[in-house]
């Protein structure tokens, strides 16, 4: 089969969907995501294509798009160049980038995986991606370890040790003030989620939100295991809404209580279903209180830290 060419506004693309190679994902979020090459510099590009069955739900389509319709530009987030519809067809164009998810990274390499102080610097670098959203109005609302990228060369090098270059992907959850009521079509990761995300309290979503998930995913970066984890939905739900963090031997205690407050919440009485909305809300409100106030103030608490720390070469996590 021939090789497919989109023609955008911007630039024409190449690839083939028959070729085992190019094919990146086949369970993405909205559909199979494949590698293609912008035909002006043959640089690589990321293609996804959308799933028309999810056309079933009204704004399947809008969240697809979404990241081309926002017309984002920061260094901490993937590019995205173009939405293409094609016929019955509909194709979302990003910037390829060349790396790994950032767990999977440091599953590899030992000599970051034991470095708090590296660990760090990358979560501040998420938390200015992050900042860049939120002065848009966005939320996230679905960081996780898979969704932060950090780019390495073809031998798997950093570019920069000091200044790792981290982007932050896939904005098919984020929330606005347009759509912040609006069912979530993908189902989000729950072991990350704020409790007023866990419960559907989305008018409770905002900065605050992916501030909390924020430092659910630094434990598990430095920890080498998620806070909170059960095979049973009905426990790990438990936890989420009410589970308290609980100190881990790999997180020096400083950081492990700017962790804390980023993820703070007050632990519910009864279970949800015993409790009316109003009362939900309002134990939710009380714990988001205890959190920081923006993504700002949890990345200078992290600088402030990294000023007074100094790494142990003794320190084995994971």
């Amino acid at each position: 089969m021939p090789l497919l060419k989109l023609t955008g506004q911007t630039g024409e693309y190449l690839f083939d969907p028959e070729k085992a190679e190019t094919v990146l994902s086949r369970k993405g979020k909205f559909g199979t995501v494949f590698a293609g090459i912008r035909m002006s510099d043959s640089s690589k590009v990321v293609i996804k294509h959308f799933n028309n069955d999810l056309l079933i739900y009204p704004y399947s389509l809008m969240q697809f798009r979404f990241e081309a319709d926002a017309q984002l530009d920061s260094p901490y987030l993937r590019k995205t160049f173009e939405y293409i519809p094609t016929g019955q067809n509909h194709f979302l164009i990003q910037e390829y980038i060349s790396g790994y998810d950032l767990k999977t990274f440091l599953s590899f390499s030992k000599k970051h995986r034991q470095s708090v102080a590296f660990i760090v610097r990358c979560m501040i670098n998420v938390l200015e991606g992050l900042e860049y959203l939120h002065s848009k109005n966005i939320v996230h609302c679905d960081l996780k370890p898979a969704n932060i990228l950090i780019e390495t060369d073809e031998k798997s090098n950093l570019k920069d040790e000091k200044n790792p270059s981290i982007r932050i992907i896939d904005l098919g959850n984020a929330r606005t003030p347009l759509n912040l009521l609006m069912d979530t079509l993908t189902p989000f990761s729950l072991v990350y989620s704020p409790p007023e995300q866990a419960l559907h309290l989305y008018n409770l979503v905002d900065a605050q939100s992916d501030v909390y998930t924020a430092g659910i995913v630094l434990y598990e970066l430095i920890s080498g295991e998620p806070p909170f984890a059960s095979k049973h939905p009905e426990a790990l739900m438990h936890q989420q809404v009410s589970g308290q963090l609980i100190a881990h031997p790999s997180i020096p205690a400083p950081l492990f209580e700017i962790i804390k407050k980023a993820s703070a919440k007050i632990s519910l009485p009864r279970p949800p279903a015993q409790l009316e909305i109003a009362e939900r809300m309002k134990y939710i409100q009380e714990g988001k209180k205890l959190r920081y106030a923006s993504a700002s103030e949890m990345k200078q608490a992290l600088i402030s830290f990294l000023g007074n720390y100094r790494e142990k070469k003794s320190w084995l996590p994971w």
